[in-house]
């Protein structure tokens, strides 16, 4: 927070939620083009509605999405999950902007230089402006603070005025994409008749008496399936095995790098050795930095900030005692407590900055701190007054150089003095920024803190292991072909063969790989039953073979057989168990009489409703559900063919919903509904007529 708080001028307020601008301005899902992933052009991640999208363009915003979705998790590092949805994210933005666009121009629907105005610097701005220009201490935008930053944009460096430029372009494009939306939603309407089916659907529940034929209750082996039922199911259902895109598949094995039993021993060697080191040295800090691996930042910490480890066994002991070694998080340690002290939890502080950019020479920006020092204790002006006057910092100067409160940050100058001064002083503080006047108010809740250097040693294999392994794993990928098989290979080898199913080509997860966009853009390249060569992902080494090829459309039956089996078989046991239920449903007064000649009791499921087709005890069955509210109370319904068996039922009772009691709120609510469904259908149906070509694969 305090970083925020002293960025020159208001500009870096920009430099922090910009991002949010990259952010796709209506819907946040990302859609995959059906196009082919193979490239056009070598430089090329693709063309929307014949705008070609370059590498550069696209990989500069991509990182601008992932540095925000670091900075908003916390995350230090980029991760696979993080590139993918940067990727994602990215793509679906580039699609609204290019498929709306085309749209706004076609019906002439844009944004004027005034509404923009508003909508950046009024008083109801747009939510990406709301947030771009929120205040970093409370969170809340303000239109005084949104105006200051335009009222000094031509001082501002040349990147902050670039990134006030794309925000009113986004927020200009946005507002004009709602205005096209409210437009041709403006038909979307819930009429009575609709209102009362919805609510009843939502509202009306049922009380049911069911009993369930399973279907493992047959054997497979009991009913018989023919070429001609397949051919028949998929031609019937064939719109089921429709995909977007082209799907691959393929079986790997692992052979992972793992510290070998010596590894491990040469560690705790090595950890032994620093501890005893690290008891006698007469310099810590200097020790710490020339033999840590992770070389923290040495700062005072809480009890609660602390790894249970070190709480348990440091936090109330001596300055220079010494814990470990000890195994935590991969990695051999040894701490030593280099002090406690008593310090606050937070403070507030005032300040005055001197700008770096304004004031280059620092020996300039010190004898002006050391003057505008002595005004202040010489009581000729106020701290206040000189803040307001003269800080560069124009936020907290208008509030006399105020900070607020604020907890240990990511400034060390600025932290030490504020949290180790002494309230009422006032010191001069040097950082990044320039040379600040700082002013302690008020400390509160001070208690004990400690400093405590670790020095960490994670267990790694050694080279010799990671040699060994890749030299087992070099004999298996040299050993297939010819009449040794994959799978015989893996078998002799002792290896677990692992399968990833129907990946896509800009796929960045496989189950059981945590970077695998190398082997899949091999397999999208492989021929079908083609062995990749070695694979070297983060100490793990893969060999695969690309076992299916889905193309993009509707997947030939041979390649769906499997689920088409699956599919005919579950049918083709309804037959028989449907059967057993007519024969034993004939002469039954009840649903109890049905059960006990099926060998089987009732089961109950109450506050069944219409709209969410679960019921207790027998899962997600839409058809029975649907089949409870098209019946009448006390009658025996069923068979009813359902997902995991075959139904027979009678409702006990219906519930029916109590009136609509504010109709008028109730509609806008159901017609916000259909509009958000309609919104999705719209913009699918955009895409689907406008041509697009991703070759982010070849990328990423």
């Amino acid at each position: 927070m305090i970083l925020n708080t002293l960025r020159e001028r208001a500009g870096y307020l920009l430099i922090g939620f910009i991002g949010l601008a990259i952010v796709g301005f209506l819907f946040s899902d990302a859609v995959s083009s059906g196009a082919p992933f193979w490239a056009e052009a070598r430089n090329q991640v693709g063309k929307i509605g014949g705008e070609k999208i370059s590498y550069e363009e696209f990989s500069t915003q991509v990182e601008q999405a992932r540095q925000q979705m670091m900075a908003s998790t916390g995350q230090s590092s980029v991760n696979p999950q993080i590139t993918s949805y940067a990727v994602q994210q990215v793509w679906r933005t580039l699609l609204e902007k290019s498929i709306y666009s085309r749209e706004l121009d076609a019906l002439g629907i844009a944004t004027g230089p005034e509404e923009l105005a508003l909508a950046l610097t009024g008083d109801n701005p747009h939510p990406i402006a709301r947030q771009a220009f929120a205040n970093p201490q409370t969170g809340q935008y303000s239109s005084e603070m949104a105006l200051d930053i335009y009222r000094n944009r031509a001082m501002m460096p040349l990147q902050q005025q670039q990134l006030l430029l794309d925000l009113e372009q986004r927020v200009r494009l946005a507002n004009s994409v709602e205005k096209y939306i409210d437009l041709v939603s403006a038909g979307v309407y819930v009429t009575t008749l609709e209102m009362e089916r919805i609510h009843e659907q939502n509202e009306k529940t049922a009380t049911v008496s069911f009993v369930k034929l399973d279907y493992n209750s047959v054997a497979d082996t009991a009913v018989s399936i023919s070429g001609k039922d397949l051919e028949n199911y998929y031609k019937e259902n064939r719109y089921r095995y429709k995909q977007d895109q082209e799907q691959r598949s393929f079986d790997y094995v692992l052979f992972d790098v793992v510290p070998s039993a010596e590894d491990t021993a040469s560690a705790q060697e090595e950890i032994n050795r620093l501890a005893e080191q690290f008891r006698d040295t007469a310099n810590d800090s200097l020790f710490y930095m020339s033999n840590s691996t992770s070389r923290a930042p040495l700062v005072y910490q809480k009890e609660n900030e602390l790894s249970p480890e070190l709480a348990e066994n440091l936090f109330n002991a001596e300055p220079g005692t010494v814990h470990g070694p000890y195994f935590e998080n991969g990695a051999y340690k040894v701490a030593k407590l280099l002090d406690a002290a008593t310090r606050p939890d937070s403070v507030r502080a005032s300040h005055i900055l001197l700008s770096a950019v304004t004031y280059p020479n620092p020996a300039e920006r010190r004898q002006m701190a050391d003057s505008l020092l002595q005004r202040v204790r010489s009581g000729q002006s106020s701290f206040g007054f000189l803040a307001g006057e003269i800080s560069a910092d124009s936020l907290s100067g208008a509030q006399g150089g105020d900070l607020g409160f604020f907890g240990p940050g990511n400034m060390p100058e600025f932290e030490k003095a504020a949290f180790e001064g002494k309230v009422g002083e006032i010191k001069i503080v040097e950082t990044q920024f320039g040379t600040h006047l700082l002013q302690i108010n008020q400390q509160r809740n001070a208690s004990r803190a400690v400093k405590i250097a670790v020095i960490d040693k994670p267990l790694e294999p050694s080279q010799a292991t990671t040699r060994a392994v890749y030299a087992q794993a070099n004999a298996f990928a040299g050993s297939i072909g010819g009449d040794l098989p994959f799978e015989e290979a893996a078998q002799q080898a002792g290896l677990v063969t692992r399968v990833a199913e129907n990946v896509g080509p800009i796929d960045f997860f496989v189950p059981g790989l945590a970077e695998p966009r190398e082997v899949i853009r091999w397999a999208f390249d492989a021929k079908l039953g083609e062995v990749s060569p070695l694979f070297d992902l983060n100490e793990r080494y893969i060999v695969a073979r690309l076992t299916e090829i889905r193309p993009e459309g509707y997947a030939p039956l041979e390649l769906v057989r499997t689920e088409v089996e699956q599919e005919v078989r579950r049918l083709k046991k309804a037959e028989v168990l449907s059967g057993r239920f007519r024969e034993a449903a004939q002469g039954a007064s009840n649903l109890d009489a049905v059960a006990q000649k099926l060998g089987d009791s009732t089961r109950t499921a109450q506050n069944v409703i219409f709209s969410n087709p679960m019921m207790s005890g027998a899962g997600y069955e839409p058809a029975l559900v649907g089949a409870v509210f098209g019946s009448e109370a006390g009658k025996v319904g069923g068979p009813v063919t359902g997902m995991t068996g075959v139904f027979g039922y009678a409702v006990q009772q219906f519930t029916e919903p109590s009136p609509i009691t504010d109709p008028e709120a109730t509609r806008e609510t159901m017609s916000e509904q259909f509009r958000q469904q309609y919104l999705s259908f719209l913009f699918e149906a955009l895409q689907d007529k406008t041509k697009i070509i991703d070759n982010r694969a070849n990328f990423y």
